[in-house]
């Protein structure tokens, strides 16, 4: 009755009637969501409101299962998650010596995820519009922002170059047409940085629902895993 955001937070992988006016939001525990941005993305449109993975496990090194991700691990689920175009919470369980875990008693961060989520959260409140999928169900690793502003999201994958392409679908923005020029950025998640790559590139005309560099030109990638590109159209 006060207008306060309200939903349940219940116990692993439990989904209640979220599409209730009742509730503000979705609130889950359950890390299957983040496995990839799709499978987050498939979530948030069977509810069409704001979806908050709760609990996604932790970075730790606890003996339960679910309180030992490495950070690494950690960075990538919240990743999954925000490119899928919802919110994911961070924690930690790391017992050393006598020290408070942070999960239960609070005090101060001993791992490394918290630093790069901070930097996602950057890039988010960076962007145009609210993150989604371009072309859910037929493209695993683009998402949106708005017209002329994408994510690539290479997750875990170690690759040397990436063929520029694009789907053509944009969500509900404009489809993307032939002779648009682009930028890209190279995000290091993990290391921090934002390098801009040096070749603009030019959309050729569509072909089977996607659009490619009109020179077919690449982009030459650092070999380590949580590579983001981020890919904005200039004049």
């Amino acid at each position: 009755p006060y207008g306060h955001l309200c939903s349940i937070h219940g116990s692993t992988a439990t989904y209640y009637d979220y599409w209730k006016p009742m509730f503000t939001h979705v609130s889950v525990q359950d890390e299957a969501p983040v496995l990839s941005s799709v499978s987050s993305a498939t979530l948030r449109n069977v509810f069409s409101k704001p979806v908050i993975l709760d609990e996604v496990g932790y970075e730790g090194n606890l003996t339960s299962r679910w309180g030992r991700w490495s950070a690494q691990k950690m960075v990538g689920l919240f990743l999954n998650g925000v490119m899928g175009g919802l919110y994911v919470t961070h924690g930690e369980c790391y017992k050393i010596e006598d020290n408070p875990i942070f999960w239960a008693q609070g005090g101060s961060f001993q791992g490394d995820s918290w630093k790069r989520i901070k930097f996602i959260r950057t890039l988010m409140e960076e962007a145009p519009n609210p993150i989604e999928m371009s072309d859910i169900s037929r493209d695993f690793f683009t998402s949106t922002a708005g017209e002329g502003y994408y994510f690539i999201n290479l997750e875990k994958n170690i690759q040397s170059e990436w063929l520029f392409n694009l789907p053509e679908k944009n969500a509900n923005y404009n489809k993307l047409k032939e002779g648009q020029s682009f930028k890209v950025e190279i995000i290091n998640i993990w290391d921090m940085t934002i390098t801009e790559y040096p070749t603009i590139f030019k959309t050729s005309k569509p072909t089977d629902y996607r659009v490619y560099d009109e020179k077919l030109q690449k982009v030459r990638l650092p070999e380590t895993p949580y590579i983001l590109l981020r890919i904005t159209e200039v004049e």
